[in-house]
C-alpha cells in the first residue's frame, strides 16, 4: 500500500512538472451518460415505470413528457461494454424480473445490483438509422435476449419485456438528451 501511495505521489510530481493533468477514476465512479428519454421505434412513445411509480414495477411505454423525471434514464457504464439503465425519479435500474432468461419475461425497475448482478446490465447493438435517430437492440447480459414492447402494440401502457433479438421496430430503441429550458 505504501509503495502504491509513493508511486502515485511521484506520478503527480512528474506530470505537474511537465504540465500534464492526470485524471483517475475508481471503479465506484463509473461514467454516467444522460439523462435521456428512451423510445421504441415502432411507437415513438417513451419508456417509464408503470404510472410513473418509484416502486418495483414493470416498465411501459407512455406518451412522452420530457418534463417528467420518471421518463429520464441514465446509462451507467459497467465493465465489459455494458450499461445499467437507471431511472432518474426512482434511482432504480431496468432489470429482467426474477433474473429470468425466458422470452416474455417482464422488464421492471428494481434496485440496481452489484457487479455480480447481470440481469440489470444491457449491451447495445446497432440496428439502423431512420431520420436523425440511430436505433439499437438493447441486449440483456444474463439472458442474451433483447428489450421488446410486448405484442408489438403502439398503444400507451404496453409492457416492456425481453424477447429473442430481432431487428423489428418494437425491439429497436433510441434515446436522446433532454433539453430542459428555463
Amino acid at each position: 500500500m505504501r509503495l502504491k501511495k509513493l508511486l502515485g505521489m511521484a506520478l503527480v510530481a512528474v506530470t505537474a512538472s511537465i504540465g500534464l493533468t492526470v485524471v483517475t477514476q475508481t471503479p465506484a465512479a463509473a461514467a454516467v451518460h444522460g439523462p435521456y428519454v428512451v423510445w421504441p421505434q415502432h411507437s415513438g412513445l417513451c419508456l417509464r415505470p408503470a404510472g410513473g411509480s418509484t416502486g418495483n414495477v414493470v416498465v411501459e411505454q407512455a406518451n412522452c413528457n420530457g418534463s417528467s423525471a420518471s421518463q429520464w434514464w441514465a446509462f451507467i457504464d459497467v465493465p465489459g461494454g455494458y450499461f445499467r439503465i437507471r431511472n432518474e425519479a426512482s434511482n432504480k435500474c431496468l432489470n429482467v424480473q426474477g433474473g429470468s432468461t425466458a422470452n416474455s419475461a417482464k422488464v421492471i425497475q428494481y434496485p440496481c445490483g452489484g457487479s455480480g448482478t447481470l440481469n440489470d446490465q444491457w449491451g447495445t447493438v446497432y440496428v439502423r438509422t431512420t431520420g436523425n435517430a440511430d436505433y439499437y437492440s438493447l441486449v440483456n447480459r444474463k439472458s442474451g435476449r433483447c428489450m421488446n414492447i410486448q405484442g408489438n402494440t403502439s398503444a400507451a401502457g404496453a409492457d416492456l419485456i425481453q424477447y429473442t433479438c430481432s431487428t423489428a421496430a418494437n425491439s429497436s430503441f433510441s434515446w436522446a438528451d433532454l433539453i430542459i429550458e428555463p
